[in-house]
């Protein structure tokens, strides 16, 4: 284990993936740049994981092994507290760097003391490391280039637009902020980027410099299974508790408020679409929709959430025949 104090820490936190592992491992270790410690934390698994990592004869590995299975937030948390480092970078145990992708990142990072976070494109790749979709960008917009995020726009965006595996970020952003936190079921780490925005700028990288695996066995895959509502639920909740705990923090008050609740109800007005599109039966639209407007009232707020469970509990065609008996002219017309 080295013992000097490496500008980077990185942490790969395993847990029962030895087959993808030995990669991640090999990513990191083929950096241009080298001054890292590489933290692997295993989470009590019980393939060869540990076979794997004691393949490597590499001071700058530490590897620590969990007496039972924490779960993932917390073995996430585990390795905060044994970083030490300046920066931070997270691969999960089944994606992999690009050369270039400390060297980048460290030189953004180091090049402004406001920057607390840095990430990027990254490209999709398969089971077998093949590339299948290449430079993705979670914000889904094309042609972008190097830049400081607008950090309310971040805020107001109705999905996360960061992807983990890109991210590197200061230390300072762990001692002023704390940790994940234990409030979410999931998606902590989205609500993790935007409380770091609320004291840091944010960079972009317009290069794909992770490689970003998607698989039947990935924890992600677990959660969403495709299902776009779940995963606007998720979001949902963590725009919730992020509301909840940091408002004060907010300039604009509710406005800001206001405008996240409007981007939300867009986005599931968007999912009901896709879902009419793709043939779903009316009956469980509605169900969707009421269910929703239940656990997340804040969506009422919208105008465009309560057409849609106008729409929903009327029907499409009763809800376009009452907006033109509503509309100015068919009023004159009844008035005269």
């Amino acid at each position: 284990m080295m013992l000097r104090t490496p500008k980077v820490s990185v942490f790969i936190p395993t847990f029962n993936r030895a087959d993808m592992l030995r990669e991640s491992i090999e990513s990191v270790l083929q950096q241009t740049y080298d001054d890292f410690e590489l933290i692997i934390s295993d989470n009590a698994s019980e393939d060869a994981t540990e076979s794997v990592v004691k393949s490597f004869d590499d001071s700058r590995i530490m590897y620590v092994k969990n007496d039972h299975n924490i779960g993932s937030r917390e073995n996430w948390r585990r390795c905060f507290a044994l970083v030490k480092g300046e920066y931070i970078a997270i691969l999960p145990d089944d994606d992999l760097m690009v050369p270039e992708n400390l060297e980048r990142k460290v030189r953004v990072l180091s090049s402004n003391a406001r920057i607390g976070l840095v990430h990027s494109k990254y490209d999709l790749i398969d089971v077998d490391g093949l590339i299948v979709e290449p430079n993705q960008d979670a914000w889904g917009i094309p042609d972008r280039v190097d830049c400081l995020e607008n950090r309310q726009e971040m805020l107001y965006h109705a999905w996360n637009c960061i992807n983990c595996s890109s991210v590197v970020f200061r230390k300072d952003c762990v001692d002023k902020i704390g940790q994940f936190t234990d409030k979410l079921w999931t998606g902590w780490d989205y609500e993790y980027w935007l409380r770091i925005s609320l004291y840091y700028e944010v960079a972009f990288l317009a290069s794909p410099l992770i490689r970003y695996r998607i698989h039947q066995k990935r924890e992600s895959v677990e959660f969403y299974k495709d299902d776009e509502h779940l995963m606007f639920t998720i979001d949902m909740d963590v725009k919730r508790h992020f509301i909840k705990c940091h408002f004060g923090s907010l300039s604009g008050g509710p406005r800001m408020k206001s405008e996240i609740w409007r981007r939300m109800g867009e986005r599931l007005k968007w999912i009901v679409q896709d879902l009419q599109y793709k043939r779903v039966p009316i009956a469980r639209i509605r169900t969707l929709v009421f269910k929703d407007c239940i656990d997340y009232p804040e969506l009422l707020r919208t105008s465009v959430v309560r057409k849609l469970l106008l729409r929903s509990v009327i029907g499409e065609r009763a809800a376009t025949v009452l907006k033109k008996l509503l509309s100015p002219a068919a009023r004159e017309a009844v008035s005269k």
